[in-house]
């Protein structure tokens, strides 16, 4: 039996919004520790406490649960974005959030970004559309910045989202690889303060002569 004869029933449970939103917990867990690939239907049906069917019924297949489950990272993230603009739209004030440890949703796309990278078929990307989207919102606050002159209009606004991205996450994605450079893991107090003074350094070089 095909998973679109299996997945559909004629009417849906009677708690659906709990069960349904049981499954997203259950999922995210499940992906962010083992990957699409990795990930298996029986065991987010066991955590979530629910018949698998269940998963059919709501997402279709396991594809479909994540891209659901993507979905809402990217809900979270947009949420949080809008609260750190609110706070603030200094440039290092976003790079010390953006390292921040103990930000789970940041946690959980470094480790879904490195399960997509090991697993992924080239070209493959889930949502693409949609994450494209949501980097291009990104992209615009530096054009924004570059614009008000807050930020060098000199240099392509791709490379500084990229390069501020990896400055912020590399060293929680590959703690191993820090250490052997410095000699510190990401969650050491000197690791940090190196950090912490180069994320000035470079947001000094972002930030145009004349706009003290």
């Amino acid at each position: 039996m095909t998973s679109s004869n299996r997945r559909r029933s004629s009417t849906p449970p009677s708690d659906a919004p709990d069960s349904r939103e049981r499954i997203l917990v259950a999922a995210a867990s499940e992906f962010r520790q083992k990957g699409l690939a990795g990930a298996r239907v029986d065991e987010i049906a066991r955590i979530a406490g629910c018949n698998k069917n269940l998963i059919y019924y709501y997402f279709n297949d396991k594809s479909g649960l994540y891209a659901e489950s993507l979905k809402r990272m990217i809900e979270q993230s947009h949420a949080r974005m809008d609260a750190l603009e609110e706070g603030s739209r200094d440039l290092l004030d976003w790079l010390r959030r953006q390292a921040g440890i103990g930000s789970d949703i940041e946690a959980d796309w470094r480790r879904l970004w490195l399960w997509e990278a090991l697993d992924g078929t080239p070209g493959s990307i889930t949502l693409r559309d949609e994450r494209t989207a949501s980097f291009r919102l990104y992209q615009e606050r530096i054009e924004e910045a570059q614009a008000s002159g807050r930020v060098r209009a000199d240099l392509a606004p791709a490379m500084i989202a990229v390069s501020l991205l990896a400055m912020a996450n590399f060293p929680q994605m590959f703690p191993q690889v820090v250490e052997l450079i410095t000699g510190n893991r990401p969650d050491d107090p000197r690791f940090q303060e190196m950090q912490d003074d180069f994320f000035l350094q470079f947001v000094a070089f972002l930030t145009p002569p004349d706009s003290n």
